[in-house]
């Protein structure tokens, strides 16, 4: 196994600490459990960055419009709008 040294802001350390006492496990195990999974969250996008690219290059990558994509924002943000407007309202009536 290959040791890796690194160093860390003060309050980071703290909360590493606080953490792994909290829950019963080492500093390591979580420094290292943090690590996988971000290597992990890297190479998946990394991946999906060269295959869209690949894609592209290829001609064979599906393209949304910009009129498609502001359609399809405008309903998400109605809807989110809507949602509120609709908690303010039954906000009201239970006061």
């Amino acid at each position: 196994m290959a040791t890796l040294s690194i160093r860390i802001p003060e309050e980071i350390g703290e909360q590493l600490e606080k953490l792994a006492e909290s829950i019963g496990l080492t500093r390591s195990f979580l420094a290292l459990d943090a690590l996988r999974r971000y290597l992990a969250q890297e190479e998946w996008q990394a991946r999906a960055l060269r295959t869209a690219v690949e894609r592209a290059d290829r001609g064979t990558a599906k393209y949304a419009s910009h009129d498609a994509v502001d359609h399809w924002l405008a309903g998400v943000l109605m809807r989110k709008e809507m949602r509120q407007n609709a908690n303010k309202m039954a906000g009201r009536r239970h006061q």
